[in-house]
This record gives structure tokens, C-alpha cells and sequence, in this order.
């Protein structure tokens, strides 16, 4: 196991994924409760959007409390992989506060916007800085908010968002 787990591991260095997850699948099949493994091969199929095949394993790791955030950061990327936008909302929602914080608060706003409006991911980042008590967190909604001002060409008002942040 430990030789087919290193050999998989140079795979997967190697760029060479695709080789290393059938290794992957067979150290899991054996040992179903290691959860190294579990998170390696769910991610493994992420990385190759193979949603069906990563989301009963992510489901899994959610129920592993340590890392339960980031598997949900990871069900939000399966859901948006699969056109599911309110689901992939629901899970970046649990993972906004763990190890993908950014990455998931940047997924949500972009969602909001794509498929309701600029107004609505503004609404959201809105509402969550009046919620926190974190200055960090503030930042990061207000870099956000910038963000995505900036990508609409409201350059002025980006400014306006930086600069708030930096205040």
C-alpha cells in the first residue's frame, strides 16, 4: 500500500493524474476510512470533472469535522461544475469561513451576479460586512464588492470599494 501510495504521489507531481487515480481507487477500496485518501481521490476526480465520480467521496469528507469547510468548498465546485448554481451557493456558504473563506466568498458573489444581477452579489457582500464583527472578513467583502465593480467597468466606484478596504 505505502509503495503504491508513494508510486501514485510521483504520478501525481508528474502531472500524470489521470494514471495516478485508478492507484488511488484501489487504496481506497481498501482502506475506505483513511481519510488522506479519501480527500486525494475526491480531488483527483474534481480536478478531472468527474462530478459524479468526486461527489459521493466529497460528501464523505464533509462529515469529517476538520475537514468538513473545505469539503464544502470542494461540493460547491462539483455543483457549479454541474450547473447547479444554488446548491453550489448553499455549499461555498459553508466554507466561508475555513481554509477557502476568499475563494468561496469570491464563487458566491460571482454566482449572485451571473445568475441574478450585480445588484444582488452587491446586496449579499453588503449584508455579510454588517454581520461581521472581523475586519479581515470586511476587507476581503470589500475587496470583492471591488472586484466585481471593476469587471463591470465601473471604475470609479471600484476605486471607491479599494479604497474603503484599505481604510
Amino acid at each position: 500500500t505505502e509503495l503504491k501510495l508513494d508510486y501514485a504521489r510521483l504520478l501525481i507531481l508528474a502531472d500524470r493524474r489521470k494514471e495516478a487515480t485508478p492507484i488511488y481507487q484501489q487504496v481506497y477500496a481498501a482502506y475506505p476510512d483513511n481519510v488522506d485518501v479519501l480527500y486525494t481521490l475526491g480531488l483527483l476526480h474534481l480536478e478531472q470533472k468527474d462530478f459524479k465520480a468526486a461527489e459521493p467521496l466529497i460528501k464523505k469528507l464533509q462529515a469529517v469535522p476538520e475537514r468538513a469547510d473545505e469539503a464544502s468548498y470542494f461540493m460547491g465546485q462539483i455543483h457549479e461544475g454541474q450547473q447547479q448554481s444554488a446548491l453550489a451557493i448553499e455549499a461555498y456558504q459553508r466554507a466561508s469561513a475555513g481554509r477557502y473563506a476568499r475563494e468561496a466568498t469570491v464563487r458566491i458573489a460571482a454566482l449572485l451576479k451571473e445568475t441574478q444581477s450585480l445588484s444582488a452579489a452587491q446586496t449579499w457582500l453588503a449584508e455579510q460586512r454588517k454581520a461581521s464583527t472581523d475586519d479581515a472578513r470586511k476587507r476581503l467583502l470589500l475587496q470583492v464588492d471591488g472586484q466585481l465593480l471593476h469587471d463591470e467597468e465601473q471604475y470609479a466606484a471600484a476605486i471607491a470599494r479599494f479604497g474603503e478596504a484599505l481604510a
